[in-house]
């Protein structure tokens, strides 16, 4: 694996359900659908220390089960407020457990929820990503909510939200 720089999951079943060889895969391989993925409180997200990996992994409050293919380093959050619940169309409440891949960070587009932290390093949000080509603004799906503009990074792509029935 370290040869091929890939993970044993790919050498045994191949792409299907793993992302593919990367260049320089070190704590990004591949995680296949439903591996556990830590669960942190948005505090930690926030305070986390690049690599992401390393400071989530040891202050995880529980695990969840990530049902679609993420990274290594997906983590998962629990939703509170209500600025991503809508009355109508797509609607996350509060509660929910999103999945979060800082893989995907680069890879968003218009549309692609995500968790955002403002340049001041204070505040992490959950957000619509939105951009008209040239600007590139955060939108909550409730209407209730303004739009947040202003310079952002983005954490990470949400690929999946769900709650336990």
């Amino acid at each position: 694996c370290k040869l091929l720089n890939t993970t044993t999951d790919y050498l045994t079943y191949g792409a299907t359900g793993v992302a593919q060889i990367r260049e320089n895969p070190g704590h990004y391989s591949a995680r296949r659908a439903r591996n556990p993925v830590p669960v942190v409180e948005w505090q930690t997200v926030l305070a986390a220390k690049k690599p992401i990996v390393s400071s989530l992994e040891a202050a995880a409050v529980d695990e969840a089960e990530c049902p679609v293919a993420c990274s290594s380093i997906t983590f998962a959050l629990k939703v509170f407020g209500d600025s991503m619940s809508s009355p109508s169309g797509l609607s996350i409440p509060a509660d929910y457990i999103i999945m979060v891949d800082p893989m995907e960070a680069k890879n968003i587009r218009h549309g692609d929820l995500i968790i955002a932290v403002d340049k001041s390093g204070k505040s992490l949000t959950f957000k619509q990503f939105q951009t008209n080509g040239i600007e590139r603004w955060l939108k909550a799906l409730n209407p209730g909510y303004p739009e947040l503009h202003g310079p952002f990074e983005v954490v990470g792509k949400v690929v999946y939200a769900g709650m336990d029935l």
